[in-house]
């Protein structure tokens, strides 16, 4: 029983590893493109949900900045995580917020736009960068 779960797991690893990129083009941000805030993907969050990307730069050889509008409070939320899918020829990204189990302060009441820095496997050079969350999958 113990082997074949082993099996099944290692079934689920390859074929994540066999997913391919899908979404809706993400543009070029503008180059008056100014976040508010720097995220850092944190793990205290609860009720997580999926938001579009809005905007991307590369920032590295293999880094891009990643915009979007985070949600209005009342609720204080945080990046919970950048769930990346990579192929030679584009990069998939689904950014992932939630509610903030313990806050500090206040919460900001109107949309703002944030950033997240997304370490890739690759450089980008000339893939297409998509946004997950306006996929139909």
């Amino acid at each position: 029983m113990l082997a074949m779960l082993a099996m099944l797991a290692m079934l689920v690893l390859a074929l994540a590893g066999c997913a391919t990129p899908q979404g809706t083009p993400v543009p070029v941000c503008a180059s008056d493109f100014e976040p508010v805030l720097p995220a850092t993907p944190r793990a205290m969050t609860d009720r997580p949900q999926s938001i579009p990307v809005e905007c991307y730069r590369v920032t590295g050889n293999a880094r891009i900045e990643v915009g979007f509008f985070m949600p209005p409070g009342p609720q204080c939320l945080a990046v919970e995580s950048v769930e990346v899918v990579e192929s030679p020829d584009a990069v998939s990204l689904e950014l992932r917020v939630g509610g903030i189990i313990d806050p500090l302060g206040a919460c900001p009441e109107e949309e703002l736009l944030w950033s997240v820095l997304v370490e890739l496997n690759t450089p980008i050079q000339g893939r297409e960068v998509l946004d997950a969350v306006g996929s139909a999958s």
